[in-house]
């Protein structure tokens, strides 16, 4: 069950909404699980619904290289009084219209809302889906449908010694490292998953609908899951 969604279904697609709740001044991994309806992706202009967002609400993207690009939200009054060009939406630092930035399905970004509010995150959800990280960096990630998730909600090939971190409501990080069958039976621990930094087999904590983590594998590793309903 997916939960928090409302959603409308047919035989083409699943569509909906999902809300959020964001505290003001406090950054948020926030999840890509909805792509634009017909897309394989979304944008910064459709990812969250506008009229859930604040003036100077702001949300920050990794670019290759690791550094940070950062959209700041302005409503349609702000951008009229300001005479900026194109109306309500995301404008980047020299104040150009970043609506069309694409966000790809299961990848996360940084949110940072200027107010408490609850935001609506919304599109279409896809059914199946399949990520290739690159190995020796971090990546930012999440589940790519709007349900609560495990480690395990995943089909993952990886490598012993990949490591996912998720941080909690204050920032703080959690680690989890990936043991594979062979290295378990090695260290005799209990089987094939993600433990904790304690030794603690970790595949059955839950985890919220759109939290996003950090993933980095050794090598390059895929990730890929199917929606079930």
């Amino acid at each position: 069950m997916i939960a928090g969604l409302a959603m409308a279904v047919d035989s083409q697609n699943v569509v909906g909404y999902q809300s959020v709740q964001a505290t003001g001044g406090a950054y948020k991994m926030l999840g890509v699980t909805f792509s634009a309806v017909g897309e394989t992706g979304t944008t910064l202009g459709s990812f969250i619904d506008q009229s859930t967002l604040s003036v100077s609400d702001i949300i920050m993207i990794p670019d290759a290289s690791g550094a940070y690009l950062t959209y700041t939200y302005i409503d349609a009054e702000t951008a009229e009084e300001e005479e900026i060009e194109g109306g309500a939406g995301w404008y980047d630092d020299d104040t150009v219209n970043a609506n069309d930035v694409v966000l790809a399905v299961g990848s996360s970004v940084w949110f940072l809302p200027d107010a408490t509010e609850t935001i609506k995150v919304l599109g279409e959800v896809k059914t199946s889906w399949e990520k290739t990280v690159a190995g020796g960096k971090y990546t930012m990630m999440s589940f790519p449908f709007p349900k609560d998730y495990t480690l395990v909600s995943f089909t993952f090939e990886g490598t012993p010694g990949d490591v996912i971190m998720i941080p909690d409501a204050s920032g703080v990080y959690a680690s989890y490292s990936f043991i594979d069958a062979e290295t378990s039976e090695e260290e005799e621990l209990d089987g094939e998953g993600w433990y904790d930094e304690g030794g603690q087999k970790a595949n059955a904590m839950s985890l919220t609908a759109g939290q996003g983590f950090w993933i980095y594998p050794e090598s390059q590793a895929t990730f890929s899951a199917t929606l079930t309903l």
